[in-house]
């Protein structure tokens, strides 16, 4: 069956209630706790008897406001039908209103919450002059002695109840047949319930009056319910007034309450408007209540990541005990079970390898099956992902070893293609080294997150680089055996210090570092030392040695002897080459040795030849301090006089930056 579309439904209320005028005939502030003051749809509900007693005292202090008092009573027979009774007392200044109705209600459901109500209700209505209570009426006018005010009529009316989920829509013609000009009106309504959380719901709500002889009249509602049982209601109508309601519904009885506050116009001479509401439901017969005891609970156990079937142990508890055990099928995952309805019971769902879960589940009243699916989630993740090179991205072979706490708890591999896969228990950290030949070993920290099945991760390792060479005498080129020290410059500090055999052969792995330094020292040779920058895309490094012979004419740059920018006073960093120079010295007494200093043609001649000067003299100084004789040493400032390079490059300028150390007689 095709849905009813809520705004057709929407689009006749306004029509109904926007084409006729409003009346003040028995106006009530309690219709949303009871829609059966209105609508004769209502006399089925679903109960065995419903009963009300209503009570409206308009404008209460002002002689001759309307007072209404209402009775009504409906039960509900077979499925879908319903009748009922209506008795309406009214009084209004000198003219009291009797109104007896007999109703009739068929309801049509779609689904659970998806139906419409029709309700007819016929009966009689008397008009009547109350004489009695009159000031200076003269009795023996005819009209007032035979009755004549006196009108009975017959009642007739229409309603309509619309549900569709959360949303419902009323339209009344309370009274069909027209025995007079302010008789013939419309009713209409339309609310939408919000259910905040289970506790609370909020319900807005818009009525439309409408009748031939006065104008339209329109209330605005909010509604606010704790847990079905206690609510409030604020509204507004449109003759200027606000109502507060409140009221409670607890078992089969309920009691509501209404204010209306007093319009302007007689404020001063009223208290408001005052309402109140009794209801008694009596249930239906306890054999009906019986036949639908239980409620089908159904569904299915799947893993999460891949949603495939699960064999499950679901255990069924209520009131905290365990009642039974039942299982989950394979292939399918299915189960069903039978729960007793209008109770909550605590689902526990197990499986191997799968974390538990748990879950309370409410059967509600006359539920005949409920569906319940469950998704567990594996206690380990499956990691996967592809170790690589970290300058190319080629795949890498290498060995996977992951460490909790410091403990090793497993170890694997990653194939040609640098794929690896391996299952760790979610929501932990671990630690991971990864190691391949040729490569700098990787230690890295991996989170592998909560609740996952499946987690991505790739690794990837630099390559080792190392330098290596020959040393040799730069005279004879024959091999010499040395030793090599490899200093951080990056970080200050020496790395390793090797001793070469008389091959003069070497290759030593460098440390991750972007700049070091290579030193070569040999008996009875000058020694040999250079910076060098690594290029991240080369892991061999050729630097073949060549080291002077101890002798007059030979001579070394001092490439650690750097100074700042117009500054002749020595770094910390200079002091280990000087020292080196030193030795040579004393180990050697029979020669002397002349410090040169060089700069670039930046600068004045005079400026740059001074300043070389002052540093030539600062390596001195600190030669003599370290027991050098002073006879043995010369410091010479030469300026630009002997660029080893051109001037006219950054490159060429640096080279010609220097300090020197030539062996003299």
């Amino acid at each position: 069956m095709k849905k009813i579309n809520i705004s057709i439904i929407i689009i006749i209320i306004l029509a109904f209630a926007g084409n006729t005028n409003a009346q003040e005939l028995k106006t009530y502030n309690l219709y949303s706790q009871n829609p059966y003051l209105y609508n004769p749809a209502f006399s089925v509900n679903n109960q065995l008897v419903s009963a009300y007693l209503n009570t409206h005292l308009q404008w209460v202090g002002l002689n001759g406001a309307p007072e209404v008092y209402s009775f009504g009573a409906s039960s509900s027979f077979f499925k879908n039908m319903g009748a009922g009774i209506t008795l309406f007392n009214s009084k209004q200044g000198l003219v009291s209103n009797l109104d007896a109705k007999i109703n009739y209600a068929y309801q049509i459901n779609f689904s659970k919450t998806h139906n419409l109500r029709m309700g007819t209700s016929l009966g009689i209505i008397n008009d009547k002059l109350l004489v009695a209570d009159a000031l200076n009426v003269d009795m023996t006018d005819e009209k007032l002695t035979e009755n004549y005010f006196n009108k009975t009529a017959f009642s007739t009316g229409f309603g309509l109840a619309y549900r569709y989920n959360d949303f419902d829509a009323q339209v009344i013609l309370p009274q069909l047949y027209e025995y007079n000009s302010s008789n013939i009106y419309t009713i209409g309504i339309i609310g939408y319930n919000f259910g905040l959380n289970p506790s609370i719901d909020l319900k807005p709500s818009v009525m439309m009056r409408g009748a031939k002889t006065s104008p339209a009249q329109f209330d605005g509602n909010l509604m606010a319910t704790w847990n079905k049982i206690v609510w409030g209601q604020i509204g507004y109508r449109s003759n200027n007034s606000f109502i507060v309601s409140l009221g409670t519904n607890v078992g089969n009885y309920g009691i509501g309450y209404a204010y209306q506050a007093n319009t302007a116009p007689i404020s001063g001479s009223s208290s408001g408007s005052h309402e109140v509401q009794i209801l008694i439901n009596i249930n239906k017969k306890e054999k009906e209540e019986k036949k639908i005891l239980k409620t089908n609970l159904f569904g299915k156990v799947n893993s999460k990541t891949e949603n495939t079937p699960i064999d499950a142990n679901i255990k069924i508890y209520l009131d905290d005990k365990e009642l039974f055990t039942i299982n989950s099928n394979s292939p399918l995952g299915n189960y069903t079970t039978a729960l007793e309805s209008d109770k909550t019971y605590k689902i526990e769902v197990s499986a191997d390898g799968y974390k538990t879960v748990t879950e309370l589940i409410t059967i509600e009243k006359r539920a005949s099956e409920l569906e319940k699916n469950f998704i567990l989630i594996s206690k380990k993740a499956k990691i996967s992902g592809i170790v690589s090179d970290k300058n190319n991205n080629n795949a890498l072979q290498s060995d996977i070893k992951v460490y909790e706490n410091d403990v090793e708890i497993l170890q694997t591999t990653s194939n040609e293609e640098g794929k690896y896969s391996m299952e760790l228990e979610s929501g932990k950290n671990y630690s991971v080294e990864i190691i391949a030949e040729n490569y700098n070993d990787e230690k890295t920290q991996m989170l592998v997150e909560q609740d996952i099945e499946k987690q991505t991760t790739n690794f990837s390792l630099s390559p080792k680089t190392y330098i290596k060479g020959i040393v040799t005498d730069e005279k004879t080129g024959q091999p010499l055996s040395v030793t090599l020290e490899i200093f951080d410059v990056t970080n200050n500090k020496t790395i390793t210090t090797v001793m070469i055999d008389a091959t003069g052969k070497y290759s030593i792995e460098l440390p991750q570092t972007t700049d070091f330094s290579i030193t070569a020292i040999a008996q009875k040779y000058l020694f040999y030392s250079e910076n060098i920058t690594i290029d991240k895309n080369k892991t061999i490094i050729e630097k073949n040695i060549k080291l002077k012979p101890v002798e007059i004419g030979a001579s070394v740059v001092l490439k650690k002897v750097n100074f700042d920018f117009g500054k002749s006073e020595l770094r910390a960093e200079c002091f280990p080459e000087i020292d080196r120079l030193t030795y040579i010295m004393m180990q050697y007494q029979d020669f002397n040795v002349e410090i040169s200093g060089h700069t670039d043609n930046k600068g004045t001649k005079k400026y740059n030849k001074e300043l070389s000067q002052k540093r030539a003299q600062s390596v001195v100084d600190y030669m003599i301090s370290k027991g050098i004789n002073k006879k043995r040493l010369t410091a010479v400032g030469y300026g630009d006089e002997k660029s080893r390079a051109t001037n006219d490059t950054e490159e060429g300028r640096q080279l010609n930056r220097r300090v020197e150390a030539e062996v003299i007689k």
